[in-house]
């Protein structure tokens, strides 16, 4: 009797030459999951359809590699010299630091620790966008979907999780953010310690576990602790492979780097920006064989991400598609003035005393970055690249400039203020020869303790307080009164907040809403933006309307402000 084809051909995947066990079941399993994946799923029939042959593909190339051995020797071969190592660290001049197992755990303690103070405080604009948007829908939903550019869709199905577990709460809609912005220490440290030594891991752990903004994001219901966490673990990782040439490093770094850009589309820049330094080093090693595998691991994590997102694929194409998608309509968001001026916000200081600054420590950071590209250049190419191609991509693309897109590179940014802080403090320490141990230390603790004053500001207010306008207004409020939240604000009021409130986007339906009788309350957010861009409601405000109350946030420019018209009695 003649076999059927199919079983000859998995007879042949077992036992042919060079055929391989774990390649051939992983082949079957993949061919049969991509045929059992049902073909049309409600609107998303055609992600459905490209998950089935993107799965299928992998199966028949498991099933080549399984039978052609060569195939198998597409990965980063083993046994090269190592092109990376931290032999010229000046770290390696100084004994090593003893305690540094105990110092990291105690660390990751405190840090958890202070992230989950005031975890339970309101959540703000986006947080709420993203609750009702990419949280509240079934898993399916989370994964063939795509609202809009600020997806995050790991993070998405990870806060699922907390909620089934412990209930719709702040708590547990911020729970991944404390859980990956603690682990970010913890790459952070293994990085600085494997570039430069341990001193430096330690001090650059302790600088992200008291930082304002770490804290801030760790206690964001986003997915940008979880980028910056695979930013800095697939660099980590990337180093390893270059020194050790084992060929696990590689696989670990392609499957980091792929969660890392299913968190936030933003990590693409960063596998990018790796790969274009990888190709640099390839094209400077291109007489060594085989060295162009060392491309295999950037594009092995994109051909991972494309199946991350292969059932949303339809609506990203349609979302991107849109003319300005993803930009804001004020295109002094888009404008690198705007950008330095943001982050000073952010900080905390005056525009002014903000330029000031940097015009002070631009000379200081340029020597700082000289010294580190002549200690370690490979470390300072990966760690500049990611930030530089997304600044060129999205001004090129007119996309709005974010300080958030560049947030994943704070853990190199604290690794080259904590070896710059250490080298200075050894070269005073040399000069200073009558305290050495003082001069060592004084620069590095000033840090800490500058980091440590500022950081109860983090708690002082919640990043937006609905919670508190909303009962304000509520508890003065008439009967017969109305309440026009405006804008974003009264979207976040009719979609979590206070249902019964509508949104006010236009001058006309304020308008309509003061005819309606009583007094007319306007709760409004994000001012600086309002004026920009509504300013005929803006003009409205400031003529017929009062200030009655002002709720701080720690948000840049969210405050909110609770204003009643002038002809109330």
């Amino acid at each position: 009797m003649r076999v059927p084809w199919f079983v000859e051909y998995t007879r042949l995947l077992l036992k042919g030459p060079g055929g391989s066990y774990w390649f051939a079941v992983a082949a079957l399993a993949l061919v049969f999951l991509g045929l059992a994946v049902p073909s049309e799923i409600g609107p998303a029939n055609t992600g459905t359809f490209l998950l089935r042959s993107l799965l299928i593909i992998d199966g028949l190339l498991l099933a080549g590699a399984a039978i052609f051995p060569r195939l198998r020797r597409t990965a980063p071969a083993t046994g090269y010299d190592p092109l990376w190592s931290r032999a010229n660290s000046s770290s390696s001049k100084r004994p090593e630091f003893s305690g540094y197992g105990a110092s990291i755990g105690a660390l990751l303690v405190l840090a958890a620790a202070l992230r989950f103070i005031s975890l339970d405080s309101g959540l703000w604009m986006d947080e709420v966008f993203s609750l009702v948007r990419t949280i509240r829908p079934s898993a399916w939903e989370i994964l063939s979907g795509f609202v809009d550019d600020n997806q995050h869709t790991l993070y998405s199905l990870a806060a699922k999780g907390c909620i089934a577990l412990f209930g719709e709460i702040p708590v547990a809609i911020r729970l991944p953010a404390v859980v990956f912005g603690v682990a970010s220490i913890w790459a952070t440290a293994q990085l600085a310690q494997l570039v430069f030594g341990r001193r430096e891991a330690v001090l650059a752990a302790t600088l992200l576990t008291l930082s304002y903004h770490h804290v801030w994001f760790s206690q964001n219901a986003r997915g940008y602790t979880i980028v910056l966490f695979t930013t800095v673990l697939s660099t980590y990782l990337m180093l390893k492979g270059l020194e050790a040439s084992r060929r696990r490093w590689w696989l670990g770094y392609a499957v980091v780097s792929t969660l890392g850009a299913w968190a936030h589309l933003t990590s693409l820049f960063v596998t990018f920006g790796q790969g274009v330094v990888l190709a640099a080093l390839v094209a400077k090693h291109w007489r060594t064989a085989g060295r162009w595998r060392l491309l295999v691991p950037p594009a092995f994590a994109a051909w991972l991400t494309l199946h991350c997102y292969s059932l949303a694929i339809p609506q990203m194409y349609e979302f991107f598609s849109q003319p300005g998608a993803g930009s804001s309509i004020d295109a002094t968001w888009r404008s690198p003035l705007w950008f330095a001026t943001e982050m000073f916000t952010r900080l905390g200081v005056d525009s002014v005393v903000g330029w000031i600054g940097l015009a002070l420590i631009g000379p200081i950071a340029a020597l700082g970055a000289y010294w580190l590209l002549r200690q370690d250049a490979l470390f300072l190419s990966l760690a500049i690249a990611p930030s530089i191609i997304a600044a060129i991509v999205m001004l090129a693309l007119g996309r709005s400039l974010w300080p958030r897109m560049f947030f994943s590179q704070a853990g190199f940014a604290v690794i080259v203020v904590s070896v710059s802080a250490l080298a200075i403090a050894d070269h005073l320490s040399r000069r200073f020869s009558f305290a050495p141990k003082f001069t060592r230390l004084a620069l590095p603790a000033a840090l800490c303790v500058l980091l440590a004053v500022t950081l109860p500001l983090v708690y002082r207010y919640p990043k937006q307080d609905y919670v508190g306008a909303r009962d304000f207004v509520r508890a003065n409020r008439d009967a017969q009164d109305q309440v026009a939240p405006l804008h974003m604000a009264g979207r976040v009021y009719n979609l979590y907040y206070a249902p019964e409130w509508p949104e006010i986007s236009t001058a006309e339906q304020l308008r309509t809403l003061e005819r309606q009788g009583g007094d007319t309350w306007v709760i409004y957010t994000l001012g600086s933006y309002v004026e920009r861009a509504k300013p005929d409601l803006a003009r409205i405000l400031r003529t017929d309307y009062e200030l009655m109350k002002t709720f701080p946030g720690t948000l840049g420019d969210g405050d909110l402000f609770v204003l009643r018209n002038r002809q109330s009695k």
